[in-house]
């Protein structure tokens, strides 16, 4: 098994958010600087208001930066934000209803972005979202989008992303798992080669 190098920057913020910059190859510990700054700022101007849309722009405006530094190969993490740079990377997705760091999913994220929201729903409607993950390759427009899905109802939900170019992996109040077209065919053609 071969080493790679690698460079981190990480930047904690309140409410348990923290910002992971990581590149793998070569030295680029300015683009991490100039990267981290960026998201600082924004975070300082957002204040409060460093919701899901603030953190998906902060998210997109660090891998600007790192591209336009010439990183080749990079993954930056806000919260529950992923952005990945280069080769494909086997992500995790928390489980919404355990506080814990256990996945209940993986997904091969390739040059995309992947946002994950929590919305702490207790009821037991099976209509109701707890938790919606995104994918697509903006995470300025999944962090906008992913207000708006998770308080949608399920089918509303489905039905909207299943007509755009964005995946999902969507928890239901019942603990249901609910994925878009698009992964459902991936997940199949996966088990059928397995």
């Amino acid at each position: 098994m071969t080493r790679t190098a690698y460079q981190t920057q990480k930047i904690f913020f309140a409410f348990d958010v923290v910002c992971t910059l990581t590149v793998f190859g070569g030295n680029h510990l300015n683009a991490l600087e100039s990267a981290k700054a960026r998201i600082i700022e924004i975070h300082e101007k957002a204040g409060a208001a460093f919701t899901a849309p603030a953190i998906g722009y902060a998210a997109q405006e660090a891998r600007r930066i790192l591209l336009q530094e010439g990183v080749a190969q990079a993954v930056i993490q806000l919260g529950d934000t992923v952005v990945n740079i280069g080769s494909s990377r086997r992500i995790g997705i928390q489980h919404p209803f355990r506080n814990s760091e256990e996945n209940f999913a993986y997904v091969e994220l390739g040059e995309k972005a992947m946002f994950t929201l929590r919305t702490n729903r207790s009821a037991n409607d099976p209509r109701k979202i707890a938790s919606v993950t995104l994918i697509g390759s903006n995470a300025l427009q999944l962090g906008a989008l992913c207000a708006k899905v998770a308080a949608m109802t399920i089918d509303n939900a489905v039905a909207l992303l299943n007509n755009s170019e964005i995946e999902a992996i969507i928890v239901t109040a019942t603990q249901r798992v609910v994925t878009t077209r698009g992964l459902h065919e991936q997940g199949s053609k996966a088990a059928k080669a397995a």
